[in-house]
């Protein structure tokens, strides 16, 4: 492992429309940019096999990353 502590979490925001993107930019707005927080947006015209592989994704990246 780096120097990074082990108890690190990711996060990934799930919402409809801009809804993530938004509770992603108030939790920056209070505690600034944070590591391992992703935000994803669904929309009507989305398709949800493609969505599930964004959110698995996003959620490995942390995971490889942390294991860094």
């Amino acid at each position: 492992m780096s120097g990074r502590p082990s108890n690190l979490i990711g996060i990934v925001i799930v919402a409809h429309g801009g809804l993530a993107r938004e509770y992603l930019a108030a939790i920056e707005h209070v505690v600034g940019k944070q590591p391992g927080i992703f935000a994803i947006s669904i929309e009507p015209d989305h398709v949800r096999a493609d969505k599930q592989e964004e959110i698995c994704v996003a959620a490995d990246l942390w995971i490889r990353a942390a294991a860094l």
